[in-house]
C-alpha cells in the first residue's frame, strides 16, 4: 500500500478558511496554483495548537504546501517529491470539501527522469511521463488525513470538481516506506 489513513490525528488545523494570495506561486494557463509555508509561516496556515501537537507525537513539520488544481487537468507528469537519494520525510496530504481526484502511484522506473527543476525553495524534483511508467497502485485520497508515499513517481487526476489540497512534510526523514508506516504505528487505521 502506498498510502495510509492516519486516524489518530487529530486534523482541525485550519484556523480559518483559505484565502491567502499572497506569495502564490501558478500557470495559470495550466489550471494550478500552489502556495509555499516554510517552517517560520506554518502558523500562518495552521493552528499553533496542532503544530505543538505534531510535535508531541514526533511528527514535527519542516513546511506545507496547498495546491489548487482545476477540474479534469491532466498533466501525465508523475513526480518524486524528494530528491533521489537514501531518505525522504512522511508527506500527509488533507482536500478541503468533497475530492473524487485520484493519486496514482508507479514503479520507479529504471531510465533517468525526463525533466529536473528546482521549486522556488531550492529542493530538486524528477519526473517522467507517466504514460511511459508502470502503474501499481491508485487510491482516493479524499479528505482525510491521508499519509502518502512521494519517494516514488505519483500523479494526481483530478475529478470532476477543483481540488484545494494541504501537503505538510515531517522533519523526521526515513530509510523506507516500511519504516515510516512503522513509525506512525497507533495513528494508522
Amino acid at each position: 500500500t502506498r498510502y495510509i489513513s492516519v486516524t489518530g490525528v487529530q486534523t482541525c488545523a485550519l484556523p480559518i478558511l483559505f484565502e491567502k494570495t499572497e506569495g502564490a506561486t501558478s500557470l495559470k494557463e495550466h489550471g494550478w496554483c500552489q502556495w509555499y509555508f516554510g517552517e517560520e509561516k506554518l502558523s500562518e496556515l495552521l493552528k499553533q495548537e496542532w503544530l505543538d501537537y505534531m510535535k508531541s507525537i514526533d511528527l514535527e513539520l519542516q513546511h506545507a504546501y496547498v495546491f489548487f488544481r482545476i477540474k479534469r487537468m491532466k498533466e501525465y507528469e508523475a513526480h518524486v517529491d524528494t530528491q533521489v537519494s537514501n531518505s525522504f520525510s512522511i508527506a500527509m496530504n488533507w482536500v478541503i470539501g468533497y475530492d473524487p481526484a485520484e493519486m496514482i502511484w508507479f514503479e520507479m522506473p529504471s531510465e533517468s527522469p525526463q525533466h529536473e527543476y528546482t521549486s522556488p525553495t531550492g529542493k530538486t524534483y524528477y519526473t517522467w511521463d507517466s504514460k511511459q511508467l508502470k502503474e501499481i497502485e491508485r487510491h482516493i485520497v479524499g479528505n482525510k488525513f491521508t499519509a502518502v508515499r512521494v519517494d516514488i513517481p505519483h500523479d494526481i487526476l483530478i475529478a470532476d470538481t477543483p481540488r484545494l489540497c494541504i501537503a505538510v512534510r515531517t522533519k523526521k526523514k526515513f530509510s523506507t516506506w516500511e519504516s515510516a508506516v512503522d513509525h506512525l504505528g497507533a495513528l494508522i487505521k
